[in-house]
């Protein structure tokens, strides 16, 4: 339970800190776009800035005291090659210089020839001199992919008057990068005419097209292919600004135009081309979203650019805007909506854009949506204006260009927007170099650091200050005839290294104001940097300024409430809103525009509003409120975070700590809400597809693992810097920590009247008390955070470790291996989701990963031992043990050895109980089941439940009905019940085995077959006598669960065990009970418990309502009657005598029940209409319930006219009621003659008999229940009247039991009665032939002893003698009488013998 609880208090320290990470994330993810900086809203109208100190801070400026900041690092210089030196001496007609950025190197023509080297370092300079015309331009392209051998890297695309030349360039690659040494290739790959055109510019699209500008003013293209075909040559110039088929005009045919293309440039973002026309018209060329067209789409000439450019300012002179000098895409990295920008002569920056309203899509149009002046034209006048820019360079947010300063001078203008990221207006700082000579050439160094170290999916490139801990600090090249310059802008953490480095450990006005410009909890993460990456002096200076500036955890008091309903304004606010949900947006600083100190200023008469930029001169506010989570809520009264309505103080973290999450947040956040996997087509080289791929390589798997690591060390290093360290900086803190008499009057205020009577009266000594308690609960609450920040950053380590392991090993094939649940789970889990909640998906991996090095020892310890190190809380000791059990277990698989086998398998099963609480126990069981080790697998089930409820609450908690309200209970029979699952899932398994074991082909099947049944039947009975055999209750109860759902019932009767009575007589208890009450009764009748069964018994005949029949009540009660009658003692005084005896009541009245059921289901087919209906009701009711014999009798019996019940049920009554005996018995005889209407007189005689003597059989032992006398009077006038057959009556009482004596003295009183009934009938001598069948019939003297028959003789013989008087005194000539006379003589005869 102890290693729960730390997995709880893991899990909620990983969510907590994880929330801080989410929401700086999100607060980096909005950062404005570059349209939304310059606040553009439409294409239709055209707005402008540059016009205020504002747009321009100068570092110099008094309310910035930026002047020590360093902007950019050494220049460094390159001098041109000497063998280029010479080489002008040799010039004739011109010269151009360029550069080739892309890989390194920079160029010089010379008349024909062309000179290629090394810009950083002056080396492996290359030329080439196989043209005889002087080049007039020169770019380097990429060529078609596939098209040429895999060597040549790039085209060297030279113009000459006559020719265009394409040379094959060769790089061996460096590091990685293609910086190594370069070759042209000597002879020409392709060579194409000008058509006598001269091309003054080239560009290349990435798909390898060649696009050439044309002095006539067209656009033409080399096409190249790797062979001629019928129509077309293998290298040929196409016209794209005339007919498709201009290329076979002749030349003097051809359109020239005035207005020469001196400049190409493409978007490889949008696949657009832009050209700039020599007298500054500029045009579209929507390329395809393939990059396979070309199609002029709009342009813009010079002269509406000046015209929308000057409506906004009349005093301003319109050539600032005439002439343009450069033409530079806006890449779709850098803003979504911008897609050009345009340079002119003195600075100014002009912005288009291609679409409507900058929508996505292909270009339709140009339109002019900003217009951007330079320095120097601010209110101020502080800054000096450029003037005759000739080259210029942009990229991420920084604009170079230069202007003569000088004869053989340039300045280089630099401007960015990197020292105010977070401004809602585009604020740039401006900083000038010199440069020794004209600048032929300006360029950006590529950057080649992996784009996913950034993350996808950015809508665009994020401020420096979100990346700078990823990407290297821009790189900017010129070129003069003295050679290159190399310019690296500083990064802003590079500024602050320089700073460090600057101030040796000093507090420097310098570094204060650098915190304060980019706010004190942006500059400790710039700290961690330095502390994670620089060396290790510089690394003592950054921790030095983290601690000392980092500020301290303390409350925030919102202004007090004053009486009206106002509020004084908080100096919280009155600054730069720093939130720890990261950069302030346009709205969020709202606010700090209007404390601005900087003025409107006027532009030639016109009023320019200064856009809403943050208070720079202001110190800012250390730290703002963040939402206190996990254990810090507890002690940390938090009322709410910035921004929002408070009504008391409220944390505030330190910036230290803000600074940590902000640092974390950017390193992780490319990884953060990606997937961990995705498909890829198939491996490479063949068609084999990959179902799982990472979506991190390798390399930015390492970079990321690296840096955690260092910040984790770090963290780790200085665990308690919320209470020790107190290094705070006054000049930084004093508007950040409240430790001023008013914020405590403040905090004082917002106390509830009467809290203390010390507070109250607002004494030093109340104050002081208030403070230190605020301070210690910020304090705790810092600590708290701290502390979940480190278990995050520990986990996220591990997890960077353990996939970087994964990948190393084929993480394609592990994920494979895991479970369908585990494998969608995998393929839907972003890595946020696998730090903070995958600990099971990463065990999941491990075990797979592990596995695959189970059959070699020596790679298997080795990856174990590596796991422990880099993953401990992920892989443990525990796991380890996990490990080498498992390869004991797989070896154990291989052996033949029965010894070997079973020994190995018992090792394996020693080390799997050890570590019970971190075992993956179905897996395991799955491989015990696999090596038929069924014993261990019950013994570790056993063990592993044992260890996870030591206590036996899980016990306590089933014996007490499992209540909802007992968690711990709960939890503990969770996890028993796991355990017993594994068990008793391996009992379903063999069970199954034994009712379907399979046939294998062979030649012996039937063998097979038997011996595959008899092997499982062992198994699955071994198994199960080992689980019955432990001593574990609620292992039992589990079992004797499942034998019941499996209908092995008989089976769980043969247990012998102390639990069955239990369990049985609990499940009894619970609704449905009647399976276990049929249990209960047949285990106690095992037992020979026979008084404890027949009360069971009684229980289910009794149950109501049931799932029995009346049929089966009646068998429980029989039943019950036969295990009450084997008990020892059966007297009515003791309690099995009283109980034999209710029983065997119950049973006759249920047996009659039975027999009223009976009857309506016969009756049910006569019946009609509401009899039906009731019929139906009454026999689900009699199915229902055993019922009483009043019930029965009036609700069933009498309603539906069933006589014989009724009879029945008087008999059980013991009613004496002879009337109700005579009639019942009439409606009894009635009902057989009405059945058998239509048969026969002797049928219906035969039925009547049949009916008397099923009927008397059971009721002649009572002659109040069987009246002889008048049932053989009814019968006989019965007889004569319907002529039935002479005879039957005696005969069927004989059968009954009645002896002849008894027939004859019933008959004797009735001829002495001398009915009239017999006259009417006109029988009037049918008594006399009754009795003379009686006595005539040959069974009359059956079953009697010697005496008996001679008194029964001599009493005939009178009987006989006395009617032969009486028919001789009857007068009359009917031949029946002479007949019965003579039948009599006989009889008398008979008997005198």
């Amino acid at each position: 339970m102890a290693s729960s609880t730390s997995s709880t208090a893991t899990a909620e320290s990983l969510g907590n800190a994880s929330q801080h990470v989410e929401e700086q994330l999100e607060a980096g993810r909005r950062y404005l776009d570059l349209s939304d900086l310059l606040q553009i809203t439409s294409n239709s109208k055209t707005n402008f800035s540059g016009a205020t100190d504002n747009d321009y801070p100068v570092a110099s400026n008094p309310n910035l005291d930026l002047a020590s900041l360093p902007f950019v690092g050494p220049v460094k210089r390159v001098p041109l090659p000497q063998e280029l030196v010479d080489q002008f001496n040799h010039m004739q007609c011109s010269c151009l210089m360029g550069l080739f950025t892309d890989i390194g190197r920079a160029f010089l023509t010379i008349d024909s020839t062309i000179f290629v080297w090394n810009y950083s370092d002056g080396s492996d300079l290359a030329y080439f001199d196989g043209l005889s015309e002087v080049i007039l331009c020169v770019a380097l392209v990429k060529p078609k992919p596939g098209l040429f051998q895999a060597h040549i890297k790039y085209l060297l695309v030279l113009t000459t008057p006559q020719q265009i030349v394409l040379l094959g360039v060769c790089l061996n690659e460096a590091n990685g990068l293609a910086c190594g040494e370069m070759h042209l290739q000597p002879q020409p790959l392709f060579a194409v005419s000008s058509d006598n055109v001269q091309h003054l510019a080239v560009a290349g699209t990435p798909s390898g097209r060649i696009l050439l500008a044309g002095k006539d003013g067209c656009l033409y293209e080399v096409v190249y292919q790797a062979q001629d075909s019928w129509f077309q040559r293998k290298c040929r110039l196409v016209n794209h600004s005339t007919s498709a088929l201009s290329y076979l005009l002749p030349s003097f045919l051809s359109f020239n135009s005035e207005d020469a293309l001196v400049q190409l440039t493409v978007d490889p973002t949008r696949n657009i081309l832009y050209s700039r026309s020599e007298k500054g018209t500029v045009r579209v060329f929507d390329l395809g979203a393939d990059g396979s067209e070309c199609t002029c789409v709009a342009s813009m000439p010079v002269e509406r650019i000046v015209e929308l450019a000057s409506m906004y300012s009349r005093e301003l002179d319109k050539s600032i805007f005439k002439q343009l000098v450069r033409i530079s895409p806006i890449e779709s990295s850098e803003s979504s909506t911008l897609h050009l920008m345009a340079i002119s002569s003195c600075g100014v920056r002009f912005y288009f854009t291609t679409t409507e309203n900058g929508k996505v899509g292909r270009p339709t149009l140009l339109s002019l949506v900003h217009v951007r002046l330079p320095p120097g034209y601010g209110g101020s006048m502080l800054s000096s204006r450029p003037t005759n820019v000739h080259a210029s360079c942009h990229r991420e947010g920084s604009f170079l260009f230069c202007s003569p300063l000088r004869e053989d001078i340039d300045m280089l203008w630099l401007m960015d927007a990197d020292s105010f990221p977070f401004c809602p207006t585009l604020a740039e700082m401006q900083h000038g170099i010199e440069v020794s000579g004209r600048t032929w050439a300006l360029e950006s160094v590529p950057d080649e650091t992996s784009g996913q170290l950034l993350g996808a999916g950015l809508r665009s490139e994020p401020p420096l200050i979100l990346s700078q801990h990823v990407k290297p600090a821009p790189t900017f090249v010129l070129l003069t005839a003295q050679g290159t310059s190399i310019v690296t802008k500083l990064r802003p953490v590079d500024q602050l290294e320089q700073l460090l480095v600057d101030s040796a450990g000093s507090d420097t006005s310098a570094l204060r104001s650098f915190f304060r410009l980019y706010q004190a909890h942006e500059s400790c993460a710039m700290c961690l940097i330095l502390i994670c990456t620089a060396k290790p002096q510089v690394r003592a200076l950054a921790e030095q300024a983290y601690l000392r500036y980092g500020g301290e955890p303390h409350y925030h008091v919102p202004p007090a409430p004053i009486p009206g309903g106002t509020a004084v304004p908080s100096p919280l606010h009155a600054s730069t809103p720093l939130n720890f949900r990261g950069p302030a947006t346009a709205a969020t600083t709202a606010g700090a525009a209007a404390a601005s100190p900087w003025l409107p200023s006027t532009i030639g008469g016109m009023v320019s509003t200064p856009p809403a930029v943050p208070n720079l001169g202001q110190s800012p506010v250390i730290g703002s409120a963040i939402p206190v989570r996990g254990a810090a809520a507890a002690s940390a009264p938090v009322s709410s975070v910035l921004g929002r309505p408070v009504s008391g103080p409220e944390v505030v973290f330190s910036n230290r700590l803000r600074g940590l999450v902000i640092y974390f947040s950017r390193l992780i956040g490319p990884l953060w809400d990606s997937l961990l996997v995705h498909s890829a087509e198939s491996v490479p080289g063949t068609a084999i597809p990959i179902k799982y791929c990472s979506t991190m390589g390798m390399d930015e798997i390492n970079w990321m693992a690296q840096h955690v690591q260092r910040l984790t060390d770090f963290l780790d290093g200085n665990a308690m810097l919320a209470s020790t360290l107190k290094m705070t900086d006054s000049s930084i803190s004093s508007h950040g920590t409240p430790t001023d008499h008013n914020v405590h009057q403040k905090m004082l205020r917002f106390m509830r009247p009467g809290t203390t009577a010390v507070a109250s009266t607002g004494s030093p000594a109340a104050q002081q008390q208030l403070q230190q308690k605020q301070q210690a609960e910020a304090t705790a609450a810092e600590q708290n955070a701290l502390r979940d920040l480190s278990t995050l950053f520990h986990r996220t380590t591990e997890v960077l470790c353990l996939w970087r392991i994964l990948c190393e090993n084929d993480i394609s094939s592990i994920a494979a291996g895991l479970s369908l649940n585990h494998q969608d789970l995998l393929k839907q889990m972003k890595f946020s989701h696998l730090i903070v909640q995958g600990q099971a998906i990463c065990s999941a991996l491990i075990a797979q990963l592990t596995k695959r090095f189970l059959s070699d020892h020596a790679a298997s310890e080795a990856m174990s031992a590596r796991l422990r190190q880099l993953c401990p809380s992920l892989y443990s000791a525990d796991d380890a043990i996990i490990t080498q059990a498992a390869e004991a277990l797989a070896v154990a698989k291989t052996k033949s050895d029965k010894e070997e086998r079973q020994r190995l398998l018992e090792d394996s099963l020693k080390l799997y109980s050890k570590v019970t609480h971190h075992l993956p126990l179905s897996v395991v069981c799955s491989q015990y089941t696999e090596a038929h080790f069924f014993s261990g697998l019950v013994d570790l089930c056993l063990a592993c439940a044992k260890k996870r409820d030591p206590q036996s609450l899980a016990l306590h908690h089933f014996r007490q009905q499992q209540p909802w309200d007992d968690t711990a209970g709960i939890a503990a029979y969770n996890a028993r019940r796991e355990c017993y699952d594994s068990a008793v899932k391996c009992l379903d398994d063999l069970y199954n085995r034994t009712q379907t074991a399979t046939v294998p082909t062979g030649s012996s099947p039937l063998k097979v077959a038997d011996t595959a049944i008899r092997t499982a039947v062992q198994h699955y009975e071994e198994t199960l006598s080992r689980v019955l055999a432990s001593s574990d209750e609620l292992m039992h109860i589990l079992t004797y669960d499942w034998l019941i759902k499996t209908g092995q019932s008989a089976q769980l009767l043969q247990v012998t065990s102390p639990y069955l009575d239990t369990y049985l007589t609990q499940a009894a208890e619970k609704e449905p009970a009647d399976a276990a009450l049929g249990l209960l009764w047949k285990y106690y009748e095992r037992t020979q418990n026979f008084a404890a069964a027949a009360q069971v018994l009684g229980q289910l005949a009794e149950r109501r309502p049931g799932s029995q029949t009346l049929q089966q009540r009646v068998e429980y009660l029989s039943r019950a009657v036969m295990c009450a009658k084997s008990c020892n003692l059966l007297t009515t005084t003791t309690p099995s005598g009283q109980t034999l005896h209710d029983l065997e009541e119950k049973l006759e009245v249920a047996r009659i029940q039975l027999q009223v059921q009976s009857a309506l289901v016969l009756l049910r087919p006569s019946l009609n209409g509401d009899k039906a209906v009731k019929a139906e009701k009454a026999l689900d009711e009699l199915n229902r319930e055993l019922m009483d014999i009043s019930k029965l009798y009036g609700d069933y019996a009498d309603q539906f006219d069933l006589s014989e019940c009724k009879l029945a049920i008087v008999h059980c009554a013991g009613h004496h009621d002879p009337a109700l005996v005579e009639a019942l018995w009439r409606e009894i005889v009635d009902q057989e003659l009405e059945q058998s209407a239509s048969a026969s007189a002797d049928a219906r005689a035969q039925s009547l008999s049949n009916k008397l003597v099923s009927l008397g059989q059971l009721y002649c032992q009572s002659q109040r229940y069987f009246p002889v006398a008048f049932l053989v009077r009814h019968l006989e006038e019965l007889t004569a009247r319907l002529r039935l057959p002479l005879g039957w009556v005696a005969t069927a009482f004989q059968q009954v039991g009645i002896t002849a004596s008894v027939l004859l003295n019933v008959y004797e009183r009735l001829f002495k009665a001398k009915d009239p009934c017999w006259q009417s009938a006109g029988r009037p001598l049918h008594v006399l032939n009754a009795i003379h069948m009686l006595l005539a019939s040959p069974h009359l003297f059956a079953n009697l002893l010697p005496t008996e028959r001679a008194s029964l003789r001599l009493n005939c013989l009178q009987t006989v003698t006395g009617y032969l008087v009486e028919l001789q005194s009857m007068i009359s000539q009917d031949s029946e009488l002479a007949r019965t006379v003579a039948d009599f003589k006989k009889l008398q005869a008979k008997f005198q013998a």
